[in-house]
């Protein structure tokens, strides 16, 4: 925030001989703050201090430039090779090997006393054309599939440390139907790691798979399988993670906790094989301190685990990531910038070494995840006689009994939620029911369409997602086009207006009748103003991207009595009070530098009115958006609000214009604090320290409440925050909250949850 705050000074100032000094000034403090006045050398000592090893990935090639040589020397104490002891390189014809590249890494790493890992005996990917070309015999390939790996294993004995013998065998859903897989059947990865450890008794064998990281369908699969090569005495010995991760998405920390734990638990090492935190472009000052946060954090979970000590990056600097290439328009996903100058990520990985295992509460809070947590109210769609049309122009009549809801989270960017200016796009959705089909209209507002990019998902589009019963679909349609093709089998019709600002669509669920049913649902509107990704993503809820997983889903529930017993309403991605880095100064002159570390959220839920909970596109009689920090047991706030006109003479405090924060301290009881705009908080029913402190033209109030110390140590609190309108009659226009209900937070019913992050 300093750096930031120097540079705003430049901008003001008008001396030529004052900014240069300023400059100055903030080159020495980058240097001081960024590099520690460290030598780029210190990772490896630190790691070798901890007994970890801090590994890369490495094309021979590269070798060859001296600065990159040099970094990779001093920086890591193994080394993977990153393709050259692939099939196609060292196998390139049935009766040859080469050797050649892979020697050079052996012998780069002894010289420089680093271990080499090796990668990979055995993957479907990066094969030579005379393996793949020709049908094979069975007992033919087992031939081939064996003198690949003896021949390998034994001409590296005793130089290669570890192996990564079998190389993503697995999808989502259960052997990934590869060329092994199919000639062979699942019995090439036993055999695998049989022949492995024939050729090499004393090096460590490893199964190593993307997507596995937390505990998910894919980690629980891979754990299945591994228990079972262990019970059966196969020579397994670890597996490795890879974490191949995004900012684009949330990352689960517990889940990767635990997942980590119960895998040493089977007395398998647990490595982390190939790192990279991939930034979308282009990249922030808060992208590269949250990437630096996630290194911290999978270092710290090595350090706190016994069976977990090997930590390698996918590459040394930017300038050779895999990751522009495959994940395009993002990319500063290493440790090293395009100049072989070490980022923040790489410092705060020396720290963290430096600093040695600290006290993680992964367990307790991972635990808590499913243990009182609360699920916001799901969605209603209420039945119909008759099913709407859908032809792209709304009959009013036809959808009265339709519920709408804002489209309002950008899920695109996990700092800031908030909805981009209505000008640029806005969006709000209706739904109703009749029998076993869901009926529904979008309406959009966007300045510019954009239907024309080769990816269909970076596109203008509408998508919708539902899980009912073992069914899960996400459906996709851009703006102006049918329905994509999809693999579930439902009916689904859908008709835009020739504007492209509404669709009307129907899909038929996998139920005979949907009444009293609950389902996973969520919705989403996207915007692409030219760009190579979009600009902004719209949910009706917080999420991390990531319903095309069927992760982070809100519910909808089918309106009507019926004997069949529904699916619970889904706990959601919580609200989040992010740990504060400096305490902020509560006097109502709101600054983007000083709420730095919060994380932004619309007020988008008018929850006065049941049947249209949306304030729709031209409404500016009341908006505003809100963001908490956590610091020891204090939570500090804003919020920025504009109305069009203030109240705040009546003598119910409830029907001025205010702003209300609801939390769950005790089970079943919220204590309320309220705000009139002006004033400080109402006495709430809650000792210690609380302030409330309005700007003079109520458009900012600054917060900070005391929490009691036994809510201060949960992961979770019941929790809401309302935004109040009453524009001169004798009750409200408008109750704004962050997500739908009935207006009962100050009876603790339908809360959402803020988590308090360390």
């Amino acid at each position: 925030m300093l750096i930031t705050k120097i540079f705003k000074e430049i901008e003001m100032k008008k001396s030529f001989y004052f900014r240069a000094f300023l400059y100055c000034t903030v080159i020495v403090l980058l240097s001081v703050s960024l590099t520690g006045c460290k030598k780029k050398s210190d990772l490896r000592k630190a790691a070798d201090k901890q007994g970890i090893l801090i590994g890369t990935a490495v094309a021979t090639d590269q070798l060859e430039d001296p600065k990159y040589y040099k970094t990779l020397a001093e920086n890591f104490n193994v080394v993977t090779a990153e393709n050259i002891m692939k099939w196609e390189t060292i196998h390139p014809r049935r009766d040859t090997y080469d050797f050649t590249e892979s020697d050079k890494l052996v012998k780069f790493a002894k010289k420089h006393n680093m271990k080499v890992r090796g990668h990979t005996l055995v993957w479907h990917n990066q094969n030579p054309n005379w393996l793949l070309s020709q049908p094979w015999d069975k007992d033919d390939l087992w031939k081939v599939l064996e003198d690949h790996i003896k021949t390998v294993v034994t001409h590296y004995k005793g130089d290669i440390y570890a192996w990564d013998v079998v190389n993503e065998a697995l999808d989502e859903e259960d052997y990934r139907e590869t060329f092994w897989y199919l000639y062979l059947g699942p019995e090439y990865i036993e055999k695998a790691f049989r022949w492995a450890h024939e050729a090499d008794p004393d090096a460590l064998l490893f199964y190593n798979d993307y997507s596995n990281e937390e505990i998910n369908d894919k980690s629980n699969r891979m754990y299945s399988m591994v228990k079972k090569l262990l019970d059966d005495g196969v020579p397994i010995h670890g597996v490795g993670l890879q974490g191949h991760l995004s900012l684009e998405y949330g990352f689960d920390f517990e889940g990767l906790y635990m997942n980590v734990i119960r895998f040493a638990e089977l007395g398998l090492k647990v490595d982390f094989t190939e790192i990279d935190i991939r930034i979308k472009k282009p990249e922030s000052e808060a992208d590269f301190k949250e990437q630096a946060v996630r290194y911290r954090k999978l270092m710290e979970i090595m350090l706190a685990i016994e069976n977990a000590n090997s930590f390698t990056v996918w590459g040394v600097s930017d300038a050779h990531s895999w990751v522009p290439q495959f994940f395009q328009g993002t990319d500063s996903a290493l440790l090293f910038d395009r100049e072989m100058e070490p980022k923040l990520a790489y410092h705060t990985l020396v720290e963290t070494l430096e600093k040695g295992p600290v006290k993680l509460n992964y367990s307790k809070n991972f635990a808590d995840k499913f243990r009182s947590r609360k699920a916001i109210p799901p969605f209603k769609a209420h039945a119909v006689n008759s099913a709407p049309k859908i032809d792209g122009t709304p009959n009013d009549k036809e959808w009265a009994k339709g519920v709408t809801y804002p489209i309002t989270f950008n899920q695109l960017n996990l700092y800031d939620f908030r909805t981009p200016p209505h000008d640029d796009l806005w969006g709000e959705w209706t739904v109703v029911y009749r029998g076993n089909t869901i009926y529904g209209i979008i309406r959009r507002h966007d300045d510019k369409d954009r239907t024309d990019h080769k990816l269909d998902y970076e596109n203008d589009n509408i998508e919708v997602f539902f899980h009912l019963g073992d069914i899960f679909a996400q459906l996709r349609s851009i703006v102006g086009q049918g329905w994509e093709p999809n693999s579930y089998e439902g009916e689904r019709n859908i008709a835009w207006n020739k504007e492209g600002t509404v669709c009307e669509y129907s899909v038929t669920l996998p139920e005979s009748d949907l009444t009293g049913l609950i389902a996973g649902w969520n919705i989403s509107l996207s915007d692409n103003d030219g760009k190579d990704n979009r600009d902004h993503q719209l949910y009706p809820i917080t999420g991390q991207n990531d319903g095309w997983q069927g992760k982070n889903l809100g519910t909808i529930q089918f309106v009507g009595n019926s004997p069949r017993v529904p699916e619970k309403s889904r706990v959601v991605m919580p609200f989040i009070a992010a740990a504060a880095s400096d305490t902020p100064e509560i006097d109502g002159t709101f600054s983007e530098d000083e709420w730095m570390d919060a994380i932004k959220y619309q007020f988008a839920y008018n929850q006065l009115d049941s049947m249209n909970q949306s304030v729709g596109f031209n409404n500016n009689a009341i908006s505003g958006s809100w963001g908490i920090v956590r610091k020891d047991n204090f939570l500090y706030g804003f919020v920025l609000r504009k109305d069009a006109k203030t109240v705040t003479s009546n003598d119910d405090p409830e029907l001025n214009d205010n702003v209300a924060v609801y939390l769950e301290i005790e089970d079943g009881t919220a204590v309320v604090f309220r705000s009139v705009v002006g004033k400080d908080w109402e006495s709430p029913a809650l000792s210690g320290s609380h302030k409330a402190q309005w700007s003079s033209d109520g458009s900012v109030l600054e917060f900070v409440i005391e929490l009691p110390e036994e809510a201060a140590s949960r992961k979770m609190l019941g929790f809401n925050i309302s935004l109040s309108d009453n524009d001169g009659g004798d009750k409200l226009d408008y109750k704004l909250y962050s997500i739908t209900g009935e207006n009962k937070s100050s009876e603790a019913k339908g809360l959402a949850e803020l988590e308090l992050q360390l």
